[in-house]
């Protein structure tokens, strides 16, 4: 299979993505920052850093600076490194799935009917490319959704700063505003086999009268979800940069003091 199309991601990260590299500007150490700098703002720092690090971790007590600095750091850095790689997923999986479908577009009636095998593939099989990168697509947008949804609760995430939990709490509710039965065609994908029992969550019956299970459309992923509603999910590029635009606005979030080296993405 020919490989035309690859959506290419478009995060702009300015950081380095490590506990060595970074501190968390959190209130804490902002105050610090006013007092001796007068201002917050990154820029006046990139001069001396190492006079800047020093002095927040004089001035810091220990357990804020083990709390944000260390542990802190450690944590929320592999919590943003996953939401990143969550992206890459999709995008590779729609990738794949746009060009497996335009190659069994091109594919004439006839020669489907002639053909037995694509590489050694059954035709039949190959032919549910599309719905498997479809799937995949699908199970990396509900990732980022799930990794938004640990930010905002402190009880999951308690390191990461209030005042940037706030605005992740705003971006957090309006990705489930935009895409409010993602997580719930995904629970129907992986419990397919009560779907088609006719059973909702916790043995319920469906009440619908219309069961749709795993239907692609004019690239909409449908499936009748545990509420008896009908819920799609549009596998297309539009979705995947809506994803990228909240993942964005993530990072955007969090504010840091870094260090020498850039965040290669």
């Amino acid at each position: 299979m020919k490989f035309d199309t690859y959506l290419t991601p478009n995060i702009n990260i300015k950081n380095t993505l490590t506990a060595t590299t970074l501190i968390l500007k959190t209130d804490e150490i902002k105050e610090i920052l006013k007092k001796y700098y007068q201002t917050d703002e990154v820029k006046i720092f990139r001069q001396d850093e190492q006079t800047l690090f020093e002095i927040i971790k004089s001035e810091t007590s220990k357990e804020i600076l083990d709390k944000y600095f260390n542990q802190g750091m450690a944590i929320n850095c592999d919590i943003l490194t996953h939401l990143i790689n969550f992206l890459n997923d999709s995008v590779l999986a729609l990738s794949l799935y746009l060009n497996s479908k335009k190659y069994l577009s091109e594919i004439s009636i006839e020669d489907q009917m002639a053909r037995k095998s694509i590489d050694n593939i059954p035709f039949d099989q190959f032919q549910k490319l599309p719905i498997i990168y479809a799937h995949s697509f699908l199970d990396s947008i509900v990732k980022i959704a799930n990794t938004m949804f640990v930010m905002t609760r402190e009880n999951k995430t308690p390191l990461i700063p209030d005042s940037m939990r706030a605005k992740l709490s705003v971006l957090k509710d309006e990705f489930d505003a935009e895409f409010p039965n993602v997580r719930d065609i995904r629970h129907s994908w992986q419990h397919i086999e009560d779907r088609m029992r006719g059973k909702g969550q916790n043995e319920r019956d469906l009440q619908t009268n219309l069961l749709i299970l795993s239907s692609l459309f004019n690239d909409d992923l449908t499936y009748t979800i545990a509420d008896g509603t009908t819920q799609s999910i549009l596998i297309g590029e539009h979705t995947f940069r809506r994803a990228e635009y909240y993942v964005q606005n993530v990072f955007d979030c969090f504010e840091w003091i870094n260090g020498e080296s850039e965040f290669r993405y």
